[in-house]
């Protein structure tokens, strides 16, 4: 299972299932960001290796136990990423959204392997953040089952703006036509 073929099933999974209004990869940092009809957007983090996931959980765990933690952790010197830093205590910590004035999702989740489910779930349990867990079919590349482990709570309640519309169907468009580019290069 890797993540490209995680983020195809995810995106099938938000625009056919879920009936979001359109699901894009590789935006401002998330692996797959999706528009609600209430124009709430949700963001998704796919996480295919324990090692990966478990380093993230522990930043969410330090921004919640340590007020003034940097991107250090005090403990063993471990210096953690700065994107996934800022992204969480934007996400997590109240008075830090009031501060941000970028780009922050309403609902953040976690999509996993079905055997990292447990462990999501202690990790989040106490935050807004939700998780689902996802398992390929093993007949069929576009198949797959997702299930929620915990839903999702709104981080904040301002609908996506005019600007940031644009730069979400400029980035389908790019991904569209990267798309038909591959496409046609297999055609000739």
């Amino acid at each position: 299972m890797n993540s490209n073929h995680l983020k195809y099933l995810i995106i099938n999974w938000l625009i056919y299932h879920r009936n979001y209004i359109g699901a894009v990869t590789e935006y401002d940092g998330a692996d797959v960001i999706g528009i609600k009809r209430t124009f709430y957007v949700s963001e998704f983090e796919i996480k295919t290796s324990k090692n990966d996931l478990i380093r993230e959980l522990k930043i969410i765990t330090n921004i919640l136990e340590e007020e003034n933690l940097l991107y250090t952790n005090k403990e063993n010197g471990k210096i953690y990423s700065k994107t996934k830093y800022s992204k969480h205590r934007i996400n997590l910590k109240e008075k830090m959204k009031m501060r941000y004035y970028g780009f922050t999702p309403n609902e953040f989740s976690y999509i996993v392997p079905m055997e990292f489910a447990d462990i999501t779930y202690e990790y989040i349990k106490d935050t807004k953040y939700g998780a689902y867990m996802i398992e390929p079919d093993e007949r069929s590349y576009f198949k797959s089952s997702v299930e929620e482990i915990k839903r999702p709570q709104k981080i904040h309640d301002k609908k996506i703006d005019e600007r940031e519309i644009i730069k979400f169907f400029r980035k389908l468009s790019t991904e569209n036509d990267s798309l038909r580019e591959k496409i046609y290069r297999n055609e000739v």
